[in-house]
């Protein structure tokens, strides 16, 4: 065994070596020669998605001095991200879930988009859950709700713990404005991650929880069909208009059933003359197009 000074000395030499040889520092030591692990400026297998930076120095993929270079960059405490990878949502939320403590999760409408669903609006910060004993460092692109969580509450998603769909959509309806959990749960629905009966089970499991009469209102309302937010913010000013619920998505076809369009919202009837429909687009400007024919 080497003394530690040895070891020391050792390790000191095969870094000269690597800085004083700029092929090397590129290629890597040959195994043979190596004494500690390859030293590069890009390691692949960091280059992808967030990673803490303690780890990886512990685990010899990259050296601190690397790290503060310009190839990297610092996204929350300890966690880093190559320069190149392209930062959205789910890499802030990938990120925040490296440093949050045991027990909590992505929660919220940041758990709402790892399952699926549009962002609600541009660059927000990552939303969080933890339990009401649990102390988180303040992080302003991390906004944590503390609340009660049941082991069962969470899953893993991509190596990020996350709510479950059905405790995800529990908190959308009744911490959200019924518009954006409607819209939430509309696009979780539409890719199927999550299922409204379990949805609903979950609140009649938790009828003292508070909001829950919130929650059930936007399950009723909620429907998988809805492509589009603004589709779901017309049929709530139609349901909120007293008229009767429309069909999402209503296929206009030919005598001989060939497809002629797909429209947003339509009626069949609707106390309008025999063989009368009436069709809604929502358009993105917020002018909505009616036809009556």
């Amino acid at each position: 065994m080497l003394g530690d000074e040895a070891e020391l000395w050792i390790r000191r030499a095969a870094w000269r070596q690597v800085v004083h040889r700029p092929e090397t520092a590129m290629t890597g030591i040959h195994d043979s020669d190596r004494v500690t692990p390859t030293l590069t400026s890009s390691p692949e297998e960091l280059a992808k998605a967030p990673f803490r930076g303690s780890t990886a120095i512990a685990e010899g993929h990259i050296t601190r001095g690397v790290l503060r270079g310009d190839a990297w960059r610092r996204l929350l405490p300890d966690v880093y991200v190559h320069r190149d990878l392209p930062i959205d949502h789910r890499v802030w939320c990938s990120a925040a879930g490296l440093i949050l403590p045991a027990g909590t999760a992505i929660g919220g409408p940041g758990a709402a988009h790892l399952w699926g669903a549009d962002l609600l609006h541009q660059d927000p910060p990552g939303s969080a859950v933890a339990p009401r004993d649990r102390w988180m460092r303040r992080n302003r692109r991390i906004m944590t709700h503390h609340t009660v969580i049941a082991p069962e509450d969470l899953t893993v998603l991509g190596g990020v713990a996350v709510t479950t769909p059905e405790r995800t959509a529990f908190d959308l309806g009744r911490r959200l404005s019924r518009a954006d959990a409607v819209i939430l749960l509309d696009a979780m629905l539409r890719k199927q991650t999550l299922h409204a009966d379990r949805a609903a089970e979950l609140a009649r499991q938790r009828p003292g929880w508070p909001r829950v009469a919130r929650l059930r209102e936007a399950l009723a309302l909620a429907d998988g069909r809805a492509e589009s937010p603004m589709e779901t913010r017309l049929r709530l000013l139609v349901h909120d208009a007293g008229i009767a619920r429309p069909q999402p998505q209503f296929e206009i076809r030919g005598r001989g059933g060939e497809l002629i369009a797909r429209v947003d919202l339509a009626w069949h009837g609707c106390a309008l003359p025999s063989n009368t429909r009436v069709i809604i687009i929502a358009s993105a400007s917020s002018s909505f197009g009616t036809s009556i024919g």
